[in-house]
């Protein structure tokens, strides 16, 4: 009885923080500074009185609603971007998967990017086709550099065996580092 009455209890708290946090979405949201209409009709005629008489009537029930409705947001300081790992296997009902395995490595502009290009392309060719494509039974595979994000992105195209795959892209990584391109 008592673990229903604090599951009851949390359950009104976490509504009370829910209200909260759409009261402020709203409020942000349903600001004069931030509405803008588009009107989209094939009737012109007298349309232009209707829809001014219609947004003068929500401008005004705004405004005795929201008394923060005509002034502008204040903006919001900029977050400091802080670099994190995810990692996560999903599955989907299907035979095949997409796999996809990225992390970070030099932008365009870095002294090192047309050796990471080149490493890539023979990552792609040499031993990912081989090993994910050829044996493994993927559609499609490769090593893909981002030029401005500085990226590098191993993936297969509708993988039959994505678990396998990973092991793949591991010994690839691991066989470059080494230098051995066969």
């Amino acid at each position: 009885m008592a673990a229903q009455l604090l599951q009851a209890l949390s359950s009104v708290q976490v509504l009370k923080d829910v209200e909260k946090r759409l009261g402020l979405i709203h409020r942000f949201v349903l600001r004069k500074a931030n509405l803008e209409l588009c009107i989209h009709t094939a009737n012109v005629e007298n349309i232009e009185g209707k829809v001014c008489d219609r947004l003068d009537m929500l401008s005004n029930a705004l405004r005795l609603e929201f008394d923060d409705y005509e002034t502008l947001p204040t903006q919001l300081p900029a977050e400091a971007f802080q670099r994190f790992i995810y990692q996560a296997y999903f599955t989907v009902p299907s035979r095949t998967n997409q796999v996809v395995e990225s992390f970070l490595g030099v932008p365009f502009a870095h002294a090192d990017y047309p050796t990471l290009s080149i490493v890539a392309e023979l990552m792609s060719t040499l031993f990912l086709h081989r090993e994910v494509r050829e044996k493994g039974g993927a559609y499609g595979t490769g090593v893909v550099t981002d030029p401005h994000k500085g990226t590098i992105t191993l993936y297969s195209q509708n993988d039959p065996r994505s678990l396998q795959t990973f092991v793949g892209f591991e010994k690839a990584i691991t066989q470059c580092a080494q230098g051995l391109f066969e």
